[in-house]
């Protein structure tokens, strides 16, 4: 996959969690259930932690075609902290 299809499907990712967080506004201003609020933030953050990984792979795999070792080790220590 090149670099603008992984910009492409993350951009769309975003989108998304942007509605998601947008309905989460909708339902807090609604008054509806506390549950089914806190579900849909849990969904949301789910959805930015799988960003966040898909960003540190891209970055990783452009590290290691520059053969850059030290910036690889460092991103893959990220990745592995961070998910």
């Amino acid at each position: 996959m090149t670099k603008i299809e992984n910009q492409d499907k993350i951009m769309v990712r975003l989108k998304k969690i942007k509605g998601q967080v947008e309905g989460i506004e909708k339902m807090i201003q609604k008054q509806r259930n506390c549950l089914e609020i806190v579900q849909q933030v849990t969904a949301a953050r789910s959805a930015l932690a799988k960003v966040g990984g898909a960003l540190l792979a891209q970055d990783a795999c452009r590290c290691e075609t520059k053969k850059r070792p030290k910036d690889f080790e460092k991103i893959i220590n990220n990745l592995v902290k961070n998910l």
